[in-house]
């Protein structure tokens, strides 16, 4: 072994002298020691990518995962690849396009294993094929663990369930497409705080299937042809549903577990949209349930002490809109319920609150059978609910409606089937949030488009909300299904109104009537939609040159107009032709216009002869009918 370091001292004091044959050795064995150090520092190392591209460098998807270093992304180009990926260390698996780029497991295995890893990455694939008994994608752990998966914009299909997941915590689904997986497109089994956001899953016994799964996010998914859009079971609390669409054949969302939050969600066209079963608390909020049976069933096996919240939903076209089995103790605020066979049904339930709701049209509006205590009004004079059937009036105010003057309440209780009152009913829809058209008017209704083309239409909106809050919205005035205008309407306070002008330009409205209306969009959790809309009529476009017609009545010596140009109209244009007043053959009919006057205002009134500009003003209506 060389002595560097000694040979390195005694070799710089022989240099100073000259070289002789042995210094020139022993210079030999210096440099040899300095290069040795120079490599000691700057050893060469195999330069390895973070980045693995399949097929280019491996042939499959395994392999690439074999061979990669944790941290490591693997890059899969287009193609058919039958595997069974295990995958046991964090890395970011993606696909070039889920179109083209298909990992099969040949219907007898799981397709994506992620038993032992944390931090994976799947996206970009079509996942398929895993199988009537394995799973597309599996998370599982042994322990409950946190592991921060991201399974992101997939196709996941023909398995037994899409993504499967059980003891995995804090993972994330997102924009995935689930179709045909066989039990359910995503399985949670305590699989805490996971979000599940913008995926569609369809054609499945199950949308979204959980048990003993705390605080799980559910937002902004499609989920249809399922039995269950959402299974909720065993103590799963904690969990949020929320902008989604659903569809479920039987149960929209079905929960035996407690605080569960659904709001701001469409469900629609299945046998239950809500169903609570056997759960204590929970809380339902801006919801549309449209041609569901039950809009939201509360199902106690015995009667129970329970603290739903039911708040401002819209129900409409169901068999029960709301209905309470044994269920004591919850509260119904704000909802608008329309057209249903049963507005609100309850047997053996207790000491139930129900205010500020609207009933609206259904077939029987409520029934209240075995049961005591319950509430139909918050007192005077907060009030009870809005009631379309309502039919006394509304004179008097006061906690007992003997004091003159109306105040919003009707004067007399409204009767609850079969036992009960709301004592204090009101006489207008209650609504958190309500912008309405009161007014749309029209400066004429018969318009001559030569004479006056431009006509005002004044709208009138107002805030009808019932809690303190200002609205921002847009209101378009049309005719017919045409758009004469858009302007905005910000910050309007609640019981504000405010007046807006449009001008209508009917120099090129086809003659006739048409309807005039306003249209105020509608503002977010807005449930009453339908004074959202306001038709004021019809306004009539003259039918520019119909001044005769045939004989009517027969014999009557009189040719009125017949709502038609045609040749009973030119022939008298003709006759009265370069006619003025005093003329034998002037026809005041015939002038219907003249040139522009006065000059750039855009109106043609009659000159007092009959002319060209008359002429040809009829000739562009001929044929015409109105």
């Amino acid at each position: 072994m060389l002595n560097c370091k000694g040979n390195m001292v005694h070799q710089a004091k022989m240099l100073k002298g000259g070289l002789s044959a042995e210094s020139s050795a022993r210079a030999l064995v210096l440099i040899a020691c300095l290069l040795s150090i120079v490599l000691s520092f700057y050893q060469i190392k195999p330069a390895y990518s973070q980045t693995i591209h399949v097929p280019d460098e491996f042939d499959t998807i395994q392999e690439a995962v074999n061979n990669a270093t944790a941290g490591y992304t693997i890059q899969v180009g287009p193609g058919i690849y039958y595997e069974h990926v295990e995958v046991t260390k964090s890395l970011t698996i993606i696909g070039e396009d889920p179109l083209t780029t298909i990992v099969d497991g040949t219907a007898n295995g799981t397709v994506f294993d992620l038993e032992e890893a944390s931090n994976v990455n799947i996206a970009g694939f079509t996942i398929r094929n895993a199988g009537n008994s394995y799973n597309a994608i599996a998370l599982t752990k042994a322990l409950p663990a946190n592991d921060y998966h991201q399974i992101i914009n997939n196709i996941i299909t023909t398995s037994q369930h899409g993504v499967f997941v059980s003891h995995s915590r804090s993972n994330t689904i997102f924009n995935n497409t689930f179709v045909s997986n066989g039990l359910a497109g995503i399985c949670l089994n305590d699989a805490d705080n996971v979000n599940i956001t913008a995926n569609t899953i369809a054609d499945s016994a199950h949308g979204i299937k959980m048990t003993s799964t705390l605080d799980a996010d559910i937002i902004g998914n499609t989920i249809y042809q399922t039995s269950y859009a959402v299974h909720i079971t065993s103590s799963s609390t904690g969990t949020t549903i929320r902008h989604n669409l659903i569809s479920g054949q039987t149960a929209g969302v079905y929960s035996t577990s407690d605080s569960t939050t659904i709001d701001h969600n469409t469900i629609e066209e299945g046998a239950y949209g809500v169903y609570f079963y056997n759960c204590y608390d929970g809380a339902v909020y801006y919801n549309t349930f449209m041609n569901n049976s039950y809009g939201i069933r509360l199902y106690m096996p015995t009667s129970s002490a329970s603290s739903h919240n039911i708040d401002n939903n819209k129900i409409l076209n169901t068999d029960w809109a709301l209905e309470l089995v044994n269920a004591d103790g919850n509260t119904f605020t704000g909802n608008w319920i329309q057209q249903n066979t049963y507005g609100i049904y309850m047997s053996s339930s207790s000491s139930n609150t129900v205010y500020h709701n609207n009933f609206v049209n259904n077939n029987m509006q409520t029934y209240s059978g075995i049961g005591t205590g319950n509430q139909w009004d918050n007192g005077y004079p907060s009030g009870g609910n809005y009631w379309s059937d309502y039919a006394d009036e509304d004179n008097y105010s006061g906690p007992d409606q003997d004091q003159p003057g109306g105040d919003g309440i009707g004067d007399a209780s409204y009767r609850i089937l079969p036992m009960g009152y709301d004592d204090y009913p009101l006489m207008t829809t209650w609504s958190e949030h309500d912008v309405s058209i009161q007014s749309v008017t029209v400066s004429t209704n018969e318009i001559n488009p030569y004479l006056q083309p431009i006509v005002n239409i004044t709208v009138t909106v107002i805030n009808r909300a019932n809690i303190s809050v200002s609205e921002t919205f847009n209101v378009t005035a049309k005719y017919n299904l045409n758009i004469i205008g858009t302007k905005p309407v910000s910050d309007l306070a609640q019981g504000a109104t405010e007046t807006l002008e449009f001008n209508w330009n009917t120099s090129l409205v086809a003659p006739g009537n048409h309807a005039i209306s306003a249209e105020a969009s509608t503002v977010p959790d807005e449930l009453n939609t339908d004074n959202n809309v306001f038709i004021d009529g019809e306004a009539t476009v003259i039918l520019m040159g119909d001044i005769t017609g045939p004989e009517d009545p027969p014999g009557g010596g009189e040719y009125p107009p017949d709502g038609r140009v045609d040749g009973w109209d030119m022939t008298a244009f003709g006759k009265a032709y370069g006619s003025t007043p005093g003329a034998s053959n002037w026809n005041e009919d015939a002038d219907i216009t003249g040139p522009e006057d006065p000059p750039g205002s855009g109106q043609y009134p009659p000159d007092g002869v009959v002319d060209g500009w008359d002429v040809t003003a009829a000739s562009k209506n001929y044929g015409i009918s109105i």
